[in-house]
């Protein structure tokens, strides 16, 4: 109980230099939840369109009913891929039919055969591996039943473009995240170990005293180490206040909350943090004082 009054009238003492502290290392715990919930937002439409995308690999109408069946079974033999379908020249030229049901017409009045190739259709867990397996069948002995070039599906392509820049933009958002981690630690450590040191430094002769009287070394250390564990946590607490009222004071708007173990995590960081700078200073302080009061 001692211990924590002394603690509570040092940051008092040096209150500026505690809020600031506290502030600081504050903002920078909001702005490390900003990008993570960005990052997880991101993850999230990148999963909802990996579901959505279809793939389509075309074959040509002369490929052997073995071959379809034996590029049918290597897809579906895929752990990621969710479902598949085989669409046969006149199931496709039904298809057209519906939505262009003159385009049939003209080609029955021109006594033209179905012109529509094989295609298999399939969806994939993620986008990633849906590429990977269009590549493979590529890249395989089938290729020469592929059909190039001359049946493409837009949509498709537009939409794994899309898909792709948000993959790379999530992966820019995930390194910029780390960086932020790594600043954090650096940025937390410099702010409290400035913090704790200018307390020291402040009452110097106080302590010089108390170590002249031959006081307990730990009992000089505790409310320091406190201190630094007390300044860890209120600064993680605020920083998470402060991201949780942005949206209520913004448009700005992510629809996330950080959970426990997110916000355990958080605080049990800055406490070590904390814990450990005030750990190191004062011990490093107290071996510096003189013994004398007059020096």
């Amino acid at each position: 109980m001692k211990t924590l009054k002394t603690t509570c009238k040092n940051i008092y003492r040096h209150k500026f230099i505690a809020v600031g502290t506290i502030v600081t290392i504050a903002l920078v715990i909001m702005i490390f939840n900003i990008l993570q919930a960005i990052s997880l937002k991101a993850q999230d439409y990148l999963t909802q369109m990996d579901s959505k995308i279809e793939f389509q690999i075309f074959l040509d109408q002369k490929t052997p009913a073995k071959t379809i069946n034996t590029i049918q079974d290597i897809i579906q033999s895929q752990s990621n891929i969710t479902s598949s379908e085989l669409v046969t020249p006149n199931i496709a030229l039904e298809q057209v039919n519906e939505y262009y049901p003159k385009t049939v017409e003209i080609l029955k009045s021109m006594e033209i055969s179905n012109p529509l190739p094989y295609s298999i259709k399939y969806k994939s867990k993620d986008l990633e591996s849906g590429q990977q397996i269009l590549q493979q069948i590529k890249q395989s002995q089938f290729k020469e039943y592929l059909v190039r070039d001359n049946v493409k599906n837009k949509n498709q392509e537009t939409i794994s473009q899309v898909v792709s820049k948000i993959l790379l933009i999530n992966k820019v958002i995930d390194s910029i995240t780390k960086l932020l981690i790594i600043s954090f630690l650096i940025s937390s450590t410099i702010i409290i170990f400035t913090s704790i040191k200018t307390s020291l430094q402040n009452r110097r002769k106080e302590l010089v005293i108390m170590k002249f009287m031959g006081a307990n070394l730990k009992a000089i250390k505790s409310p320091y180490i406190l201190e630094g564990i007390i300044i860890g946590i209120l600064s993680t607490t605020l920083g998470i206040v402060f991201f949780i009222s942005l949206e209520n004071i913004t448009n700005f708007n992510l629809n996330y909350t950080p959970n426990n173990m997110n916000i355990l995590t958080q605080i049990a960081a800055t406490t070590i943090i904390g814990y450990l700078c005030s750990k190191f200073t004062t011990s490093k302080h107290l071996k510096t004082l003189p013994i004398h009061i007059d020096e």
